[in-house]
C-alpha cells in the first residue's frame, strides 16, 4: 500500500525538484527587498540610501551580497525551457533567445553587482541613523580600477544587464509557455512575415505589463542618474525587484508551465 505523496517516476522527482528551486529563488528575491528595506529604514530621515546597492555600507551588506550571489548562480546554471516550435517557427532575433542565455547574462550580472562595489556617494558613508554605521567594504577584493575604467562602472554594467534581462524574461520567455507543442502559448497564427502571433492570456498580458514596468523603472533610474541632483534611485530599483520576483513567483504558481517537460 503506498502512502504519502511520493513522486510516481523520476521525471516527476525531477519536476518536483525543479520547482522547488524555482520558488526558492523567487524567495530569495523578497529577502533582498526585504534587507534593503530594512536598511533604508534604519539609514535615518536625514542619511537615506541612494541607491539599493549602498546597502554595501551598512550591516545589511552580507545578506545583499549573499542574496545576489545565489540569485546570480542559480540564473547561471538555469536552463528553463527549450522553445523549440517558436524558435523554428520565427524568423525574428528576439524569437530566437532562450531562457539559458537570458538567464546565463543575467547571472553574470547579477555577480557582477555583488562582488564590484558601487561608486560611494558622500551620503552613503555618512552615519545611518543610531542603530549602526555605514561602512566601506573590507572584504573586497576588486581593485579600484580595472583594465584602465573604474570598477565602480561593472557594478553599473552588470545591474544594467540584470534589470534588462528580467525585462526580457517577462515580455518575452514568460508569455512562450514551456516551449512543447502540446502546451504552447502561441496560436498558429501567423502574421504576414510568417511570425506566430502571442496568445493574449490574462497570465501573458500581467506578464507583459510587468515586463513593461520594470522598463519605466529602468528609464526612471536613468533620469535621475542623468540628471545629477543626487536623488535617490532605491524605490525604482526596489520596485523592478519586485516587480521581476512577483512575475517569476506568478510563473512558478503556473503548473502548466512552470516547469520543464
Amino acid at each position: 500500500m503506498q502512502t504519502g505523496t511520493f513522486p510516481k517516476t523520476e521525471r516527476d522527482a525531477t519536476k518536483q525538484s525543479w520547482r522547488s528551486m524555482w520558488a526558492g529563488l523567487g524567495t530569495l528575491g523578497l529577502v533582498l527587498a526585504i534587507y534593503s528595506v530594512n536598511a533604508w529604514i534604519s539609514s535615518g530621515e536625514e542619511d537615506r540610501l541612494g541607491s539599493i546597492s549602498a546597502t554595501y555600507y551598512t550591516q545589511s551588506r552580507d545578506a545583499f551580497v549573499g542574496c545576489l550571489c545565489v540569485i546570480g548562480f542559480s540564473f547561471l546554471y538555469y536552463t528553463g525551457f527549450p522553445n523549440e516550435p517558436l524558435r523554428r517557427k520565427s524568423g525574428r532575433l528576439i524569437d530566437k533567445l532562450s531562457d539559458k542565455w537570458v538567464g546565463t547574462v543575467a547571472g553574470i550580472g547579477a555577480i557582477t553587482t555583488a562582488v564590484v562595489p558601487h561608486e560611494v556617494a558622500q551620503k552613503d558613508v555618512s552615519p545611518c541613523g543610531s542603530t549602526f554605521e555605514c561602512t566601506r567594504p573590507d572584504w573586497t577584493f576588486v581593485p579600484d580600477v580595472i583594465f584602465g575604467i573604474p570598477a565602480f562602472w561593472f557594478h553599473y554594467i552588470g545591474a544594467t544587464l540584470l534589470f534588462g534581462c528580467m525585462a526580457i524574461f517577462c515580455i518575452f520567455l514568460f508569455t512562450r509557455g514551456n516551449g512543447t507543442e502540446k502546451n504552447w502559448e502561441f496560436s498558429e497564427r501567423q502574421n504576414k512575415h510568417g511570425i506566430p502571433q502571442i496568445e493574449w492570456s490574462h497570465q501573458n498580458l500581467i506578464y507583459t505589463g510587468i515586463g513593461l514596468m520594470i522598463c519605466l523603472c529602468m528609464v526612471a533610474i536613468g533620469i535621475i542618474l542623468a540628471s545629477g541632483n543626487d536623488r535617490s534611485i532605491f524605490w525604482p530599483e526596489l520596485a523592478a525587484v519586485l516587480l521581476f520576483t512577483v512575475a517569476w513567483l506568478m510563473k512558478w504558481g503556473d503548473k502548466g508551465t512552470s516547469h520543464p517537460s
